[in-house]
């Protein structure tokens, strides 16, 4: 509960934002507000990996929630962009990626 407080709270913020309000209402939308929705949704797609939440003995990957609503509020470009940052952050920096394995190498 702690952690699906914490997500809802960052959701709570985001949704002050101007930006998200506009994303909201379908108001035009420049090239640069989509990239930085990208950055916002791939960050959450991110965080979901470390607000997993445990069920019978595996984890309930959250990450889609963030990568899911970018696409959805967005649109593709988002979408793709968000999947990707969440994807690089699993591959790279989460336990048992690649930089993990470099680690042991090195």
């Amino acid at each position: 509960m702690n952690r699906l407080g914490m997500l809802m709270m960052l959701a709570l913020f985001l949704s002050r934002t101007k930006l998200f309000k506009r994303l909201v209402t379908k108001q035009n939308i420049t090239f640069q507000e989509k990239l930085m929705l990208t950055l916002i949704f791939g960050i959450l797609g991110s965080l979901g990996s470390y607000f997993s939440i445990s069920f019978h003995g595996a984890l309930v990957n959250t990450r889609i929630i963030g990568v899911a609503a970018g696409g959805l509020l967005g649109g593709p470009l988002v979408g793709f962009g968000a999947g990707l940052l969440a994807g690089v952050h699993r591959w790279f920096i989460d336990i048992g990626g690649s930089f993990h394995l470099f680690h042991h190498i090195i």
